[in-house]
């Protein structure tokens, strides 16, 4: 996966970076919209886990793509270390990322799900070109690709 202004490298629990990089996370953000133990769920679910790197290859946070085959659509998820946010990273990532998966791999239907209290990724989302969908249930909605506004 090549992007401009990131690296993405596979997850590998074995990797004590990846490994300490999941634990940080854990302790310092509330990450129960995935699940309340992060590193159970990198291992169990059925998703494509990814470290999120900056170009000198710091590690930023974790990202993961999902087919859903009810729809036939890729849901994206991103954590960012708690040290990295409100930099604008999550913001370019998702549209760098997006960007990738539209011309290089040809995959348009694109889904997030997102707190309704989240309201910084709810902005990123919406800056990026996704709309809200529909709710997933009380405390979630779920966000589709729709394509950035005078593009």
């Amino acid at each position: 996966m090549k992007l401009k202004h990131f690296k993405v490298e596979k997850f590998d629990k074995d990797k004590i970076d990846h490994y300490v990089l999941v634990k940080k996370i854990e302790r310092g953000s509330k990450v129960d919209y995935i699940s309340p133990h992060l590193m159970n769920y990198l291992e169990k679910a059925q998703t494509k886990n990814y470290v999120l790197k900056d170009k000198e290859g710091n590690s930023l946070g974790l990202f993961g793509e999902k087919e859903d085959k009810r729809d036939n659509t890729l849901e994206l998820w991103c954590i960012l270390g708690e040290e990295n946010r409100g930099k604008g990273l999550g913001s370019r990532f998702l549209g760098e990322i997006t960007s990738y998966l539209i011309t290089e791999k040809d995959i348009s239907d694109l889904k997030l799900v997102i707190q309704k209290e989240n309201k910084a990724s709810r902005k990123i989302a919406f800056e990026n070109g996704y709309t809200v969908c529909r709710p997933i249930d009380e405390t979630k909605d779920e966000f589709r690709y729709f394509g950035k506004k005078g593009k």
